[in-house]
């Protein structure tokens, strides 16, 4: 169906809706690509991703120690202390949490990255077993 829409009220210039759709859509793209790629070049170039189980909490100082638990990684069996900010993003599940509730004894993944010879933790994710329901129970 070819429908015709008329952008102003005299009628003279008229637009096909599925040429008018095509230009938004070509808009769309191009604003998310644009924002991609602005993200990419503001995020850290180092950044990593580590595995383990924290040994060590300082709430003081905002660190923590994890003992890595990636079999694959270079790094096992290797403990690495990371220090925290307000931007460090702290998740269980898909609840945001905080600092504090990082404990001795938990699972974590984590994101950082090295800034003048400190190790940053960007977003750290406390796994839950996979068999415990603690993700639906709360």
């Amino acid at each position: 169906m070819n429908s015709e829409k008329t952008i102003s009220g005299s009628g003279k210039r008229s637009v096909k809706t599925a040429d008018l759709m095509v230009a938004v859509f070509v808009t769309v793209v191009a604003v998310s690509f644009i924002v991609a790629f602005a993200y990419a070049a503001v995020a850290p170039e180092n950044t990593h991703t580590l595995k383990g189980e924290v040994v060590a909490v300082d709430k003081i100082a905002h660190t923590f120690t994890v003992k890595s638990s990636d079999p694959l990684s270079r790094e096992s069996d290797r403990e690495f202390t990371f220090a925290t900010d307000e931007g460090t993003n702290v998740n269980m599940c898909t609840m945001n949490k905080s600092f504090r509730d990082i404990g001795i004894g938990e699972k974590v993944t984590l994101t950082y990255h090295k800034e003048q010879g400190e190790l940053i933790a960007d977003a750290i994710n406390i796994d839950v077993p996979t068999l415990a329901f603690a993700c639906y129970d709360q």
